[in-house]
């Protein structure tokens, strides 16, 4: 999907991968749909959308999804991030991301604790998991980079325990005890394994990722198998804007 967008670079060392995309000028729209098109949930549940316009009717639903949109450059830069490296993921590494974390956000213009995403894949008893932090940033620097590195290391490399309880406890509430239970049992009663987690670093930037993100791709010494995106695009301050006065303009 976003990997037929761009054209694409890869440098595969051992067992860690690392890709360039850059954004082809004349598919700058059907990107800025598919982000369109993932916001809402992003932001809301359906169920939540559908209740509040069956009790009050399409306008006061519209209003209670606006209401989510942050205002701020930088939480919508983040947020643009964020979808993208959601998307990617689901779309691109064949894992899930089961609980979209925004819509519990606090207040829009709020950013939340915890890691930027966490995907899994069920394999039987086993769960893998994707530990991802996305910066979405125009001009990428060695302190964004040593920033993501320093969150991804943290708690062990591992998930922070504070994510995965906070995405089972959400599960619980959506009524999805199935998956509540696999996550909650592989938390507390197995051992969480190195071999069972993935890092992943997600950029979206104006920059050219096969420099500064090369580098640090490269200096990587730890354990836990390494998965680095640099999405490119000489629009990323125009992408985001797009994307929210597209959002702006549907739900008025």
């Amino acid at each position: 999907m976003i990997e037929s967008l761009c054209t694409l670079a890869e440098i595969q060392l051992d067992q860690h991968n690392f890709k360039v995309l850059e954004l082809k000028d004349e598919n700058f729209d059907a990107l800025k749909n598919i982000l369109v098109s993932e916001f809402p949930e992003t932001y809301l549940s359906k169920s939540s959308f559908e209740r509040t316009m069956s009790l009050l009717g399409q306008q006061a639903a519209y209003s209670k999804l606006k209401s989510k949109f942050p205002k701020g450059k930088k939480l919508r830069s983040g947020d643009v991030g964020e979808v993208i490296s959601r998307t990617y993921i689901e779309k691109h590494l064949d894992y899930v991301v089961p609980i979209k974390k925004l819509q519990w956000r606090d207040h829009r213009e709020m950013a939340m604790r915890g890691d930027d995403v966490i995907a899994i894949k069920i394999d039987g008893d086993d769960i893998n998991f994707i530990k991802c932090e996305a910066k979405s940033v125009q001009s990428l620097n060695k302190k964004t980079l040593l920033e993501a590195r320093k969150e991804l290391d943290q708690h062990d490399g591992k998930p922070s325990p504070h994510s995965l309880d906070f995405i089972i406890e959400r599960l619980y509430e959506i009524k999805n005890d199935e998956l509540a239970e696999k996550l909650e049992t592989h938390k507390y009663h197995k051992r969480i394994r190195k071999q069972d987690f993935s890092h992943l670093l997600f950029v979206f930037t104006k920059s050219n990722p096969n420099s500064l993100q090369k580098d640090a791709f490269e200096a990587y010494k730890g354990d836990f198998c390494q998965i680095s995106v640099g999405l490119k695009t000489a629009k990323h301050q125009e992408l985001v804007t797009s994307v929210f006065e597209e959002l702006n303009s549907q739900y008025e």
